[in-house]
């Protein structure tokens, strides 16, 4: 301990003031730990030593021998010795303070609970992070000790408040996450997808919280002339509400109406359960749609009823949850077609989110596999470049919708007779601007505006007198059917008006969405 640089901010922890300071914390059977935190050490290397004995030694070493600190070691030990009789009756007495977290972090059985249970857990990880959920008693009982504190030493702890002690889950982490790291034999890494999250009750000392809130006034009743109503404390047990409440007890004397200043050691240690979650997993590709009855996403109508033969969404995505044991997924993709159209070509970019997956590690082999599952379990789409992507990379999907275009053949009717010649002039029409009103069919689900988009080119093939197959280059978000029959009007100019005749569209084909998203898988 001696090569350790010790941080204090605004204590002196190595002033002879604070000898007496450090009795009195150990008389009131602070651990180790929190005797640092509560004389203001902020140096997280010293907390990490997971040597109890060096961190004991170290307060041993600051401490005074003198006449002061003895008279007040036995003050303390008078006032507390009575309070402190029903505690446990262990050779070490539980942290008044932490409530016995920071005790923990050098229990071996403890330790072997929570490999266990993060074992039991059943994620796939090679890196960790680490976080604890504390019981809001810790706020109370620290406020608590600082109060006693200033009663006691004044002229050291006057300007002292909470915020200027570590807390004790933080110097738990600082400790605990490099113990844990070595019993299960990965890194620890803070912020990284997967968490394992240490849930800590007190319920001894729940009361606690319920007593320094104590009834809750509603601020305003709910209509004039009513009075107002007092809420259970039970459903105002929150942090706010807690630090209101100690704001309302600024004094020992005000605090030991309520509760004991300084607090005892509870008869039970901290109780700790694990929870562990993983970061969405999000992966991207594209995907051909051959069937013209499978929609995009689930259609299920208001009465339950669905609408085609599945989707997209569900035939992609369902397969892949169940490989990465994902909680649920979301789906997006670049743009959407209507249920009766197909996607060819090289397909259309999408990107799942999967929640909560417990199997998160894969290598270019894996993925590829999963990509031949999927395209092996149905005829109606096919999927091309899967990959795992970081999150960041999923802003390119609707970035690239800007200024995409996208490529389509649609088979034409046309009600009068024509010849191959006919067709030759649409070939001649560049960035031909449209002017199209909110179609019709999704006027129930869009606002009506009229939007301007761009035909790039087209050209058409003869097929018979009444048929041929358009190709045509668009703008992104151009209405394909409505330019061919003009949606009665709405669509102008539309390729009816062009050939003044009445023209339809038989089948619809996407060809193309031309992104450069996401990145081509080599097969």
């Amino acid at each position: 301990m001696d090569n350790l640089q010790s941080r204090h901010t605004p204590l002196q922890l190595f002033s002879k003031e604070m000898s007496a300071v450090i009795t009195d914390l150990k008389c009131i059977s602070c651990c180790p730990r929190c005797i640092l935190r509560l004389c203001g050490e902020q140096n997280n290397e010293v907390f990490k030593n997971t040597n109890t004995q060096d961190i004991e030694n170290m307060i041993e070493s600051l401490q005074a021998t003198d006449s002061k600190t003895e008279e007040s070691k036995m003050e303390v030990q008078e006032n507390v010795e009575t309070k402190n009789t029903d505690a446990t009756n262990s050779s070490t007495p539980i942290c008044p303070s932490c409530l016995g977290l920071l005790q923990l972090c050098n229990d071996e059985e403890f330790l072997k609970k929570i490999v266990t249970s993060v074992r039991n857990a059943d994620y796939e990880f090679c890196k960790f992070a680490l976080a604890v959920s504390a019981p809001l008693q810790h706020h109370v009982r620290e406020h608590s000790i600082l109060l006693y504190l200033q009663e006691r030493h004044g002229e050291i702890y006057k300007d002292i408040t909470s915020d200027d002690f570590i807390p004790a889950k933080d110097v738990f982490k600082w400790v605990f996450s490099g113990i844990l790291a070595t019993a299960l034999k990965v890194t620890f890494v803070p912020l990284f997808p997967f968490d394992i999250n240490l849930v800590c009750s007190h319920p001894e000392t729940d009361s606690e919280c319920e007593q320094i809130i104590g009834e809750t006034k509603v601020s305003k009743p709910t209509r004039p002339g009513k009075k107002r109503k007092l809420s259970p404390t039970r459903n105002t047990i929150t942090r706010p509400a807690v630090m209101t409440g100690l704001y309302r007890h600024p004094t020992c004397e005000k605090f030991r109406k309520v509760l004991q200043c300084p607090p005892v050691s509870p008869k039970t240690m901290i109780d700790c359960h694990v929870k562990c979650t993983h970061g969405s997993l999000y992966v991207a590709g594209r995907y051909n749609k051959y069937s013209r009855e499978l929609s995009q996403t689930p259609w299920i109508l208001d009465d339950g009823e669905r609408k085609g033969i599945s989707s997209v969404e569900e035939l992609l995505c369902d397969k892949l949850k169940i490989k990465l044991q994902a909680k649920g997924y979301n789906f997006s993709s670049s743009g959407r077609e209507d249920i009766d159209v197909c996607t060819l070509g090289t397909g259309r970019p999408f990107v799942v989110e999967f929640t909560d997956p417990h199997r998160s590690i894969f290598s270019p082999a894996d993925v590829k596999l999963m990509q031949q599952e999927v395209n092996s379990s149905t005829k109606h789409i096919a999927v091309r470049d899967l990959q795992v992507i970081d999150k960041e990379e999923t802003a390119l999907l609707k970035e690239g919708e800007i200024n995409k275009t996208k490529s389509y053949s649609a088979l034409i009717h046309i009600n009068k007779t024509i010849q191959k010649e006919d067709l030759t002039f649409l070939k001649d029409f560049k960035d031909l601007k449209l002017h199209q009103k909110t179609p019709m069919r999704v006027l129930h689900r869009r606002p009506l505006a009229v939007r301007e988009r761009l035909v790039h080119t087209m050209s058409a093939d003869f097929i018979d007198e009444h048929h041929f197959r358009l190709s045509m280059c668009t703008q992104a978000g151009t209405y394909i059917k409505e330019f061919v029959h003009g949606d009665f009007g709405r669509t102008q100019p539309s390729l009816g008006s062009l050939m003044n005749a009445d023209t339809d569209i038989l089948e619809l084909d996407v060809m193309a969405v031309n992104v450069d998203w996401p990145k081509q898988i080599d097969d």
